[in-house]
């Protein structure tokens, strides 16, 4: 494999510190949440969820968040510490602590704005049988300052980068810094790689994603977050095919190459479109018995796909 450059993949989002736990469908249902799908924590009843979690003996903790799942797997397949950066803003808090030390662990340069007298973000991630429930409580992973981008060695971290990969879930709070760092990379013929995050996006920030996308090269999702896209846009079609040419044919800034455009389906096959071409590929089944949580499993190909990207472009 090539030596790559250090930070040659620099990824923006929420640092979070997962919270795992098995949990059974009635569990969801007295939390009002749904089994694949994500959301942010926004009435007293996510607060009783979480003192309910956070105090179970079979809790565990495990760094994540969407960017740091990612980053994480580009690692272990390029095999060469620090050819990524993650760049987000954490607590002054034993949360913070870990999550710096498990970056250093898995080779990924962390680059963390520190913010006293607020909590690291966490994500409750509730599991059933092969599926999974998130519930963010974001503390201050989306108090990212435009101030700490410009200090002298955030600009070096965002010189060296070739490739930019950004959660839509960093659209929630972040906008206006999202959009800052996908010009920049824009304007030096940079790859803008984003994850569609998760169907609420789809719908509650319509506006600034399409404000967005003339900037993006490569977009990632599962099937239900490109429906519920479609109907946002209002697009007359439920086909993922037709909605992947619509999204890959939008405006874009840079015509130097296409935007692809891929959409996961579980089980089903990968449906990956570049202008008007259309390709499925099959995916391996894997027996039931072998699954032990698909928390973090998108997040796992889109690294895969990063990391390939990240060797056939330089």
């Amino acid at each position: 494999m090539e030596i790559l450059s250090e930070g040659v993949l620099l990824g923006l989002g929420q640092p979070l510190l997962d919270m795992v736990l098995k949990v059974d469908s009635d569990f969801l249902t007295i939390y009002e949440l749904k089994s694949n799908n994500g959301i942010h924590a926004t009435m007293d009843l996510h607060n009783q969820l979480y003192k309910v979690v956070s105090n179970h003996p079979d809790l565990k903790l495990i760094p994540g968040g969407t960017v740091y799942n990612t980053l994480k797997v580009v690692q272990w397949i390029l095999g060469q510490p620090k050819r990524t950066v993650f760049i987000g803003s954490i607590g002054n808090d034993e949360n913070g602590k870990t999550l710096i030390n498990c970056c250093d662990i898995t080779g990924i340069n962390s680059h963390f704005q520190i913010i006293s007298n607020e909590p690291t973000g966490i994500c409750l991630v509730l599991l059933t049988n092969d599926d999974r429930s998130l519930c963010t409580f974001p503390g201050v992973s989306n108090s990212l300052t435009k101030e700490f981008i410009q200090k002298p060695r955030s600009l070096m971290l965002l010189d060296q980068a070739n490739f930019f990969y950004i959660s839509m879930f960093y659209l929630v709070k972040q906008y206006p810094l999202v959009q800052q760092i996908v010009e920049y990379a824009c304007a030096r013929n940079r790859c803008v790689v984003v994850n569609l995050g998760a169907s609420f996006i789809m719908t509650e920030y319509i506006d600034e994603i399409c404000k967005l996308l003339p900037f993006v090269d490569l977009i990632f999702g599962n099937a239900s977050e490109f429906q519920h896209l479609a109907q946002a846009l209002t697009l007359k079609t439920h086909i993922t095919s037709e909605i992947g040419k619509y999204l890959a044919n939008f405006s874009k800034i840079n015509s130097s190459h296409e935007r692809l455009v891929i959409v996961t389906d579980g089980k089903d096959v990968v449906t990956v479109i570049q202008g008007h071409s259309v390709q499925e590929f099959p995916v391996i089944q894997v027996p039931l018995g072998h699954i032990k949580s698909t928390n973090g499993a998108g997040d796992a190909f889109v690294g895969g796909k990063d990391s390939y990207r990240c060797n056939i472009l330089l």
